[in-house]
């Protein structure tokens, strides 16, 4: 095998992820600088939902491989501007009871959109923020039981 000198430039991120097994680990990730969606860097949402089962992912010196079946969240701090979203409260519940109180972003251009619009898009994560807008959630949607907007 031949070294052609080209080498993939990364970012590294950190994110705490959920596994469905209760553990909850610290690490890292890699996104590219550059996405192929818009200009600038990856964001950790388009990462997840690369067409791959495992998840390149740091935990202090070892480097393992996730699965994305096994991930029922992930947070970290927010590369989202939400100012550009209507952001509607909404409760979400997943497989074992668990609830949370988040708020997921809805394009503000498209006046028509619900948050049944949003929840079944193709996507296999559910973006969502805190009140603030400084910590966003990825849910696994095979793990979300139900959806309540809070009015």
């Amino acid at each position: 095998m031949t070294h052609t000198g080209y080498t993939i430039q990364m970012k590294i991120k950190n994110i705490k992820v959920h596994l469905l097994n209760g553990a909850q680990t610290e690490g890292q990730v890699f996104v590219s600088e550059y996405s192929p969606l818009h200009a600038g860097d990856e964001k950790i949402s388009e990462y997840f939902e690369q067409n791959s089962s495992f998840l390149p992912f740091k935990t202090g010196t070892d480097l393992i491989l996730l699965s994305k079946n096994f991930i029922v969240f992930a947070e970290y701090q927010s590369e989202e501007d939400y100012s550009i979203y209507n952001k509607v409260e909404t409760e979400i519940t997943l497989f074992g009871g668990k609830t949370f109180s988040v708020f997921i972003p809805i394009f503000v251009p498209n006046p028509g959109a619900r948050l049944s619009d949003q929840i079944n898009q193709t996507e296999k994560f559910l973006l969502c923020s805190d009140e603030s807008g400084g910590v966003t959630y990825l849910f696994n949607k095979n793990h979300i039981v139900s959806l309540k907007e809070k009015r």
